[in-house]
């Protein structure tokens, strides 16, 4: 028999892929606790030493067999449908113990999204039959993504967790420009931008001052050369991601914000025209945006406790 300790799982218990999933009896006021962030073995997994599993390879593990591997994947999925980590420091086959290479560490998001009691087997389901079709991963940037904001979740520092968690939304836009035809119509490419910018420059250079001063020349100028055409394309492709899944969750103001903080952080090494007393703030939204769009991806938003609670906390006061 193999047995997993699952930390911080909070459900009633479930099978699923004939793995049981089955609570330890031994805690009390087990919700109050996990929200101080205490680490807790709360569940047992137990499994036949020769159940065959197929894994959906989210964090791969080399040199580790399939039943590694898969409870692995279910508590990665676990974690993005809890907003905390669920893990497995330990666990025991044919009478074996070994350790996981899985860091515990603790996170809650800013909203509480969960999936909602009871629907902990259903949701799996769903996910997993997601992520199994043919090149899915690929063609979203899921794995990349579910990373990303997983360890955005965990650091401290707000300005690396603001920027895991943009560049997660990042890896989405980009996957969604690569294979949706009509969001690459739209977006203008690099190497175009850069020959308008050159053509813009050379037509200044010939335009009478009677049209336009010699500093509102200038300024221009210095507006050209900041590279902002550039940078106006990753926020189409997330605006063509938002378009495309109806996330209307993500507004354009939102973008906006998350966007100049960004660019503060990335190229002045600071917060830019942000407020600093609103940085937390707009970390934790688009965190929580990041972690509903891939519920959403995944077939699984539906499962999903106070949904529209949860969008209105990340819109509100954009």
């Amino acid at each position: 028999m193999a047995k997993f300790d699952i930390y911080n799982l909070e459900a009633p218990d479930f099978l699923f892929e004939n793995i049981k999933f089955e609570r330890v009896d031994d805690y009390g006021n087990l919700w109050d606790k996990l929200r101080l962030g205490q680490n807790m073995h709360t569940f047992t997994a137990l499994a036949d030493d020769n159940l065959s599993v197929r894994p959906m390879m989210i964090v791969r593990a080399d040199g580790e067999d399939d039943m590694f591997q898969f409870m692995n994947d279910i508590c990665v999925l676990l974690s993005l449908a809890q907003s905390r980590r669920i893990f497995w420091p330990k666990y025991e086959r044919g009478g074996v113990l070994s350790e996981s290479y899985v860091f515990p560490f603790y996170f809650r998001s800013y909203g509480d999204v969960r999936i909602g009691e009871g629907h902990t087997e259903p949701y799996l389901d769903a996910a997993v039959r997601t992520i199994r079709q043919t090149d899915w991963t690929d063609k979203t940037g899921f794995v990349p993504s579910i990373e990303l904001l997983l360890d955005s979740f965990a650091l401290g520092a707000r300005d690396a967790s603001f920027l895991l968690a943009w560049i997660a939304l990042e890896v989405l836009a980009n996957a969604n420009a690569r294979l949706n035809k009509s969001a690459a119509a739209i977006i203008p490419v690099k190497k175009n931008m850069k020959m308008v910018r050159r053509a813009l420059l050379d037509a200044l250079g010939s335009v009478n001052e009677d049209i336009i001063t010699p500093s509102q020349s200038e300024k221009l100028v210095q507006k050209l050369q900041s590279s902002d055409l550039n940078r106006a394309v990753v926020r189409d492709k997330i605006t063509c991601l938002c378009d495309r899944y109806q996330w209307d969750f993500i507004t354009d103001n939102l973008i906006g914000k998350w966007k100049e903080l960004r660019d503060g952080v990335m190229h002045k090494g600071s917060h830019g025209g942000v407020d600093g007393g609103k940085v937390g703030d707009l970390c934790q939204r688009l965190q929580l945006a990041v972690q509903l769009a891939l519920l959403d991806l995944l077939g699984c938003s539906q499962f999903t406790r106070n949904l529209v609670e949860t969008k209105r906390r990340i819109t509100s006061g954009s």
